[in-house]
């Protein structure tokens, strides 16, 4: 069988988002398209403004035939491990194509940045960097344009997608065929479009700003808006940092004494976006302030990230996907998180439940339903 892999955050499922699954049906006409998703949490340390249960349904009315979690602990990561644990899940998952999308679809370029930060000269040099204090975005960004004296290859190599595409073509092996589907007119970190596709970014901007998205989705759904999502995060993160102060330090991703700078700037900030502008510094980007948010409102600690997870949930499949599954009943995915007493389990459920509270939504009790089983519309 041609087992094609997705991998896909959909904050918020989005017309290009469309248009890269009819792509990848297109042109590799898979046996079965298998979608493994961020759920309710993205990772960049965002709260998803639609559910990982509506990413589901949708994906599968659009023609995927099985749709998979990724649990939050395995998510809210640096690129390098996310990528790892998206690539892992799929080979577990039997995909032997991974189709992803990049600003860039030069497959051989993004394949010569990937072998570079395999060699000795691109680590020696980025623990130069890391030691100036950069973060490892910019470190990363200096060593290759060191490496390369090339200004197009460290473009290339800054953009958003295109730093994904590379950490998922560093993950998979000889077994894998890659695909990329080059973005299309809209770039991620775009705030408006003139066209009908749009950005994630732009769209949720769109919807702060109560900017009609209707040709921007292939759906009906009511979003929900960021900006109320982060003045909920902003107040629980508040008090969070005054009854676990001395807590921090224990708290996943928290170290250098970083815990130190959010009591010091908590006070200093009127909003969460001041908060993670005050906090950011050189060697920590707004990215990493947001997943160590995440982790503090959360009680995520560090032994909590010991091992990754060993579930993945089962959110959503076909009919094809159904015949798939009968025969590899032996895969690690909970069709429920019902009357599971497993730690992961458990920290999962934990922030599902955030989630609710931090969405003023109630979707938790999905949790303890079947998968959603349809067909493309």
């Amino acid at each position: 069988m041609k087992i094609v892999g997705l991998i896909l955050e959909l904050n918020p499922f989005h017309n290009e988002h469309n248009y890269f699954i009819s792509k990848v049906r297109q042109v590799l006409t898979p046996d079965l398209l298998i979608a493994l998703i961020s759920t309710n949490y993205t990772m960049r340390g965002e709260v998803s403004i639609i559910s990982k249960h509506q990413k589901a349904k949708l994906l599968i009315q659009h023609g995927v035939d099985i749709v998979v979690g990724l649990p939050f602990i395995s998510t809210n990561q640096s690129a390098d491990i996310f990528s790892k644990n998206m690539v892992e899940t799929l080979k577990m998952l039997k995909i032997n194509y991974l189709a992803f999308g990049a600003e860039d679809n030069n497959i051989d370029t993004l394949l010569n940045l990937k072998n570079i930060i395999n060699t000795n000269e691109f680590s020696i040099l980025l623990k130069q960097e890391l030691k100036k204090g950069n973060s490892f975005e910019i470190s990363a960004k200096k060593v290759i344009e060191q490496i390369t004296n090339s200004t197009k290859l460290t473009t290339i190599f800054t953009k958003p997608n295109n730093k994904l595409a590379i950490q998922y073509l560093n993950n998979i092996d000889e077994s894998i065929t890659p695909y990329i589907v080059k973005r299309v007119d809209n770039n991620y970190y775009d705030l408006e479009t003139n066209t009908n596709i749009a950005s994630a970014t732009t769209i949720r901007t769109y919807v702060n700003n109560s900017i009609d998205i209707k040709k921007y989705i292939p759906y009906e759904l009511n979003l929900l808006k960021e900006s109320e999502i982060n003045f909920r995060i902003f107040e629980l993160l508040k008090y969070t940092l005054i009854i676990n102060k001395s807590k921090l330090s224990n708290i996943a991703k928290v170290k250098e004494g970083i815990e130190n700078r959010f009591l010091d700037k908590i006070n200093l900030s009127n909003s969460y976006s001041s908060f993670v502008e005050n906090v950011s510094t050189r060697r920590y980007k707004d990215t990493t302030i947001k997943r160590i948010i995440l982790n503090i409102i959360g009680d995520i600690t560090n032994d909590d990230i010991i091992n990754p997870p060993p579930f993945y949930t089962l959110l959503a499949f076909s009919s094809k996907g159904s015949s798939f599954l009968k025969n590899y009943k032996n895969l690690p995915l909970l069709t429920t998180l019902k009357n599971n007493q497993n730690k992961h389990v458990l920290t999962e459920l934990k922030m599902l439940k955030l989630y609710d509270y931090l969405t003023n939504q109630n979707t938790f009790n999905n949790e303890f339903k079947k998968p959603y089983q349809g067909e493309k519309e």
